[in-house]
C-alpha cells in the first residue's frame, strides 16, 4: 500500500490501483475482509496531501483535478463509440 500510495501522489491516475487490487484480494480470498484495512492507507495519504495543499495553495489539488476533469467531460459530450475506442486504444487492444 505504501508503493500504491506513492504512485497516487506521484500521478493522480495511480489511484486507481486501490478498487482493482480490492478485487482481486476479495477474488483470491473471500474471507480477508481484514485486509481491506490496509486500503485505508492510501487514501489517508491522499486526504493529507488534499488537507496540506488547501493548507498551502487555497485548493486540494488531487479534488480539482477530478473537478476539471468532469468539467471538460462535460463540455466536450463524446460518443460512446468514440470513448471505447480511446479505451481499447489506450489499453492497447487495437493495433493501428
Amino acid at each position: 500500500m505504501l508503493l500504491v500510495s506513492a504512485a497516487a501522489l506521484t500521478k493522480y491516475f495511480g489511484i486507481t490501483l486501490l478498487p482493482l487490487l480490492a478485487v482481486y484480494t476479495l477474488a483470491r480470498d473471500r474471507r480477508c475482509w481484514r485486509q481491506l484495512l490496509w486500503f485505508c492507507f492510501p487514501i489517508a495519504a491522499v486526504a493529507v496531501y488534499d488537507f496540506l495543499s488547501q493548507a498551502q495553495y487555497g485548493h486540494a489539488l488531487f479534488v480539482s483535478a477530478a473537478y476539471y476533469s468532469r468539467e471538460v467531460a462535460a463540455k466536450y459530450k463524446v460518443s460512446l463509440p468514440a470513448q471505447l475506442f480511446t479505451g481499447l486504444a489506450f489499453c492497447r487492444g487495437l493495433h493501428l
